[in-house]
């Protein structure tokens, strides 16, 4: 063969390889951010509308095994629904700590992730008595799923979506707990 045919296949080899090992969620510690829509769910859409959503996080992907770790910061705010002139939202930054299960052979990659963690909720309000403004630390979990795939020789893209429960002490917006899907998309490099 002629030594640019050689050089050539190589590089294509080269790069498919670290593609595809970036779609499998490569062994080792990755950085990654991510936003989209929150949608409130059970008693929480009763008095919340669709907000949003962002995060930064670490993964920490075993060499071999199909498990990895996700440590993640998040905030999000969604807006009360304006009923007879009220308006208030809640806003909440969280840490939580992850596992994420799913293959890594393949190209995309559907995966569960699973885990719990520090939710820092602010409830506030305005109605005709005044301003109400609710501050709470609570412990809050979350399950769900989602797909990734190699973008590039480095990086993944991400879609999942989690449910999420926080348990809250019984307050004027949601009672004794605040639930909502996340629906994200995220890049990890």
């Amino acid at each position: 063969m002629k030594p640019i045919l050689v050089r050539l296949c190589a590089a294509v080899i080269v790069f498919a390889t670290a593609a595809w090992a970036a779609a499998q969620g490569s062994a080792g510690v990755h950085f990654g951010i991510a936003g989209g829509a929150t949608f409130p769910i059970e008693d929480t859409r009763d008095v919340y509308d669709t907000g949003y959503h962002g995060s930064v996080m670490l993964n920490f992907n075993a060499p071999v095994a199909p498990i990895g770790l996700r440590i993640e910061g998040m905030y999000s705010k969604m807006d009360e629904k304006n009923i007879l002139g009220r308006s208030g939202d809640v806003q909440f930054g969280s840490g939580t700590a992850n596992l994420v299960l799913g293959p890594r052979a393949i190209v995309f990659r559907p995966y569960l992730i699973g885990g719990g963690g520090w939710y820092h909720l602010r409830f506030s309000a305005t109605r005709i008595a005044g301003d109400f403004v609710d501050t709470q630390n609570k412990f809050g979990w979350n399950a769900g799923g989602g797909i990734s795939f190699g973008v590039g020789p480095v990086g993944a893209v991400f879609v999942e979506a989690r449910y999420i429960r926080v348990e809250t002490d019984p307050n004027f917006a949601t009672g004794s707990h605040l639930t909502l899907i996340p629906v994200t998309v995220g890049f990890v490099f």
